[in-house]
Order: structure tokens, then sequence, then C-alpha cells
């Protein structure tokens, strides 16, 4: 079963297998994630490959549980947890100001249900669009995270967890044992914060 879906969605293989959805935000973040763990010519999306996802998808978003002063040193400290390669690091930058200048926010098309060739970004077939599977730390976060969502979706006559951004972060960084965990920590995220944000955010999510 793919875990991740379009449109906010999880993806099923028969009616009814969906376990949770996941807003908008995330899902951007997913795909980039897949992209990324793609081009590694891994089989799973790892923990790494979601907060790369999350980071070059919306670091607006994510850039509040940190200190304003301290963001330069952050953006170091989460290329290195990505461990995203300058090179490949200098064409995801070359791609985003372009998109910034034709007056399009990176990876909006989307919403829509558009899509972009991303095969110069990341070296793989693009027909090998196969769904990646997440990691089992990473399937463990995700399943932490339908723990502690805040809302419900309704499908198939069911209650649905809704996944959003600061849920998924707030479970890899509480990993116990994970180097991603701490490292996350130490570059001071604010968990606090970022822990009332993903139980009890202050608006619903927009799917």
């Amino acid at each position: 079963m793919a875990l991740f879906g379009r449109k906010g969605t999880e993806a099923e293989t028969s009616p009814g297998s969906a376990q949770y959805r996941l807003v908008l935000d995330l899902e951007r973040a997913r795909i980039v994630a897949a992209m990324i763990a793609k081009s590694r010519a891994s089989r799973v999306i790892e923990m790494a490959d979601m907060v790369a996802g999350m980071y070059l998808s919306n670091w607006e978003r994510l850039s509040r549980y940190w200190k304003e002063e301290d963001h330069e040193r952050v953006e170091n400290v989460l290329r290195r947890v990505c461990q995203i390669s300058p090179q490949r690091w200098n064409a995801w930058i070359t791609y985003y100001d372009a998109e910034r200048r034709r007056g399009e926010r990176p990876l909006d098309r989307l919403k829509n249900g558009g899509s972009w060739d991303w095969r110069a970004l990341l070296p793989w077939k693009h027909e090998d669009a196969a769904p990646l599977r997440p990691s089992a730390d990473l399937a463990a976060a995700l399943k932490e995270a339908q723990d502690i969502a805040p809302f419900r979706d309704t499908q198939d006559n069911r209650q649905l967890p809704v996944l959003t951004t600061e849920c998924v972060l707030l479970c890899i960084a509480s990993t116990q044992g994970s180097e991603i965990a701490r490292r996350l920590v130490e570059s001071g995220l604010d968990l606090p914060k970022l822990d009332q944000e993903a139980r009890h955010p202050r608006h619903a999510p927009q799917n």
C-alpha cells in the first residue's frame, strides 16, 4: 500500500485502505522527499528525506520554530542533516529562483494537479514512478503523528487523522535515539512552540 497520495490524501490500493490524510503543504514536502530519495536510488523515504522535503518546499513555514537571528546557521545545519550536496543545493536554488521570477511559488502547480519535468534536478528515469514507502523510522514517526493529529476527515465513513507539517516534524524531532532528532533539537528548534502548534493549531488545516 502506498502511504502517500496526491492533493493531501493518502493513496489507496483498495477502498477503505487509507490510514490518514496529508495537508497540501505536507504532500508537497512528501513529493520532494520522494524525489530526493530516488536521486539516491533508495527504495524508501528516510526521515532525513522528509525533513529535506519540508525544508526545501516550505522553509518559510518551518522557520517560525527557530529564532530569526539563527536562521542562517539553522539552514546550514538542515542542509547537513538532509545530506544535500552543494551541487544539488545550487540546482534547487536556481530552479526556485527561476520560478519566483516567473511569479509562481515553487510547487504551487501541484495544487491544481499540474506537473513539472524534474529530470534536470534529479538523476533518475522519469518513467520510474513507483511510489516509495517510508522507512521503518519514518513510518513510526508518521504513526505517532496520527495519534496526536488534532483534526479528522471523513472518508468511506471513517474518520482519518489529518497530518500537518507540525505534527510530523514534532514526531521526527521527538524520536528517541535518532541522530536527526538530536541535531534538530541541538539546532535550537523550539519544541514547546512546535508542540503547541502541532496539537492545538490556531487554524484548521488547508487541504
